[in-house]
């Protein structure tokens, strides 16, 4: 359907592709243009397409680029591009064989092509043009343009004819066919490339963002790491597991090689030490940057981690597996506990041990006072410091003084003694101002009844 401009040279396609499904991809037609670039188009002014054509090519235009899934050339239209579309006769805008019914050529150098439609009704050996689009009632022997016009755009992206396998088969993978299906024939109303066709153009210029699905045509490895914040923590502590995922690097992927991979399904998994059946934790989320994905997880107790990313239905990737990273929880370091302020005010991860009791005042005999309890140890300890299980700083209360015993009353007390210092560790966990005040409280209230 086509012929490239003279004097391109064809290039062998040879091992730049594995195929996922035994299809191979269209041998690349010559040079490729610089990734991405921007194909301006018109109409041309001495055979231009006639009014029930142009939105048709527009349209087909539209088709490449939203089905390419690549770096390759997307088209614009610009009343004054290099680039143009023609509707033209043999004799008008001759192709490189009589028989065809399209044909295009392209420059890269002054980024343009040239695509020709055959008129409608042009008569050939075969019989007669009919475009289905021309008809209000299209016939069962017509041709539709905008897949004709879709494969000379792949001419003018690089592509060059598929090798015909199985013609029932093989218009699914392709429309760079060198023969174009009657309509209900396989393929015949394609409006995007297919996945051979978007391999080749992966492979020659890029997929179009980290996160674009890699082409079923193709059979691409890839790998994954798995790194873990820490690797020695204290039960529950969080810890950062960050996955990357990228294509393996092989000069057979082309520009896919070692590419980072978005927007995958990558999951983190566990076991125990000495078992074997890892189970999963969680799919890790997108982290920061192409290809990461990360999260924090609480860790329980030792085991080890794994991301597995498996071999997804919908794209040409096979899956893989990271190494192991073993997670101890260190029985010597202290539990964590979020950063609540201990007793003493410091972010320690656990409450302060309580303040060493005071000495016990000596029990009044009878009616007699006691004596006063020994004073506890000095107020404003060392607090604990931040350090999870540290000492809240010793601070002991002195005992109060004693009191007559009440004959009518046996619940009091003879005496009293010094009362423990600040409270518990319930009390602790509120704050160091409420701490100093419940102190004060304490003070009082065990003076009087020598709750010790």
């Amino acid at each position: 359907m086509r012929a490239l401009g003279a004097g391109l040279v064809l290039l062998a396609a040879a091992g730049l592709c594995v195929s996922a499904s035994a299809h191979n991809t269209p041998t690349p037609g010559g040079s490729p243009w610089p990734q991405s670039t921007v194909l301006k188009y018109k109409w041309d002014a001495s055979h231009p397409p006639p009014g029930w054509l142009k939105p048709v090519l527009d349209t087909t235009a539209a088709d490449s680029n939203a089905s390419r899934n690549s770096k390759a050339p997307s088209l614009e239209y610009a009343a004054s591009g290099p680039a143009y579309f023609n509707y033209a006769t043999a004799s008008q805008a001759p192709c490189s064989t009589s028989a065809a019914i399209a044909c295009a050529y392209r420059n890269l150098s002054t980024k343009s092509f040239r695509i020709t439609i055959r008129p409608h009704g042009t008569a050939y050996d075969w019989g007669t043009l009919k475009w289905c689009e021309n008809y209000a009632t299209e016939p069962a022997s017509c041709l539709r343009v905008e897949r004709v016009a879709l494969h000379e755009i792949g001419h003018v992206m690089m592509l060059d004819h598929h090798p015909i396998v199985t013609a029932s088969t093989e218009y699914k993978y392709t429309v760079m066919q060198s023969t174009t299906p009657y309509k209900g024939k396989s393929g015949w109303n394609a409006k995007a490339y297919g996945p051979c066709d978007v391999a080749r153009m992966q492979l020659t210029y890029d997929a179009l963002t980290t996160s674009t699905k890699i082409s079923t045509c193709l059979d691409v490895n890839t790998a994954l790491t798995l790194t873990a914040g820490a690797t020695s923590v204290a039960a529950g502590q969080p810890v950062a597991f960050d996955g990357k995922l990228t294509a393996k690097t092989a000069t057979g992927y082309g520009k896919l090689s070692g590419n980072n991979l978005s927007s995958r399904k990558v999951v983190l998994e566990r076991r125990d030490i000495g078992t074997t059946t890892f189970a999963t934790v969680q799919t890790l989320p997108a982290g920061s940057g192409a290809g990461a994905y990360s999260a924090k997880v609480p860790v329980a107790k030792t085991g080890e981690y794994r991301a597995v990313f498996s071999t997804p239905t919908n794209e040409g990737l096979n899956g893989s597996t990271s190494a192991v990273v073993k997670v101890s929880v260190d029985p010597g370091l202290p539990g964590y506990d979020a950063g609540i302020p201990d007793a003493a005010g410091a972010d320690g991860a656990t409450d302060g041990a309580a303040g060493a009791a005071g000495a016990a005042g000596a029990a009044g005999a009878g009616g007699t006072a006691g004596a006063a309890g020994a004073a506890g140890a000095a107020q404003g300890g060392a607090a604990g410091g931040g350090i999870p299980n540290g000492d809240a700083g010793k601070s002991g209360l002195a005992g109060a003084p004693g009191k007559p015993a009440n004959p009518t009353n046996p619940s009091d007390e003879a005496g009293a003694c010094g009362c423990e210092a600040v409270g518990t560790s319930n009390v602790a966990h509120r704050s160091w101002f409420l701490g100093l005040a419940l102190l004060a409280f304490a003070s009082r209230k065990r003076a009087s009844r020598a709750n010790c």
